[in-house]
């Protein structure tokens, strides 16, 4: 299941157990540009394999409401303008719902 406005890509089944993942639970300070956001972790990881060429992919871990979800980010950047540069690059791959946030 996807979040909200993160509506980007649908989850399909994987692999990954539940509880089987790498992804990170914070992040460095900065602009990051958030393509995905997922309830299951091999559809986060593969998502993130496919934005390498955008800059550093990022799987995090975050509880929302009691369900986990696997947020998918790019970055850091130190400037809002550069992150806005990635958001262009991911939108224009497919990702129409890529956004900025701040960390």
């Amino acid at each position: 299941s996807l979040v909200g406005s993160e509506m980007c890509i649908r989850d399909r089944p994987s692999s990954y157990g539940e509880f089987d993942d790498d992804a990170k639970t914070s992040l460095p300070d900065g602009y990051y540009v958030q393509a995905g956001a997922f309830s299951n972790y091999g559809a986060a990881e593969r998502l993130a394999s496919r934005l390498a060429d955008f800059g550093s992919p990022h799987v995090l871990k975050a509880e929302v409401n009691g369900r986990m979800f696997y947020r998918v980010r790019v970055g850091p950047y130190d400037y809002h303008e550069e992150a806005l540069v990635t958001q262009a690059k991911i939108r224009n791959f497919g990702i129409p719902a890529a956004h900025v946030v701040e960390n």
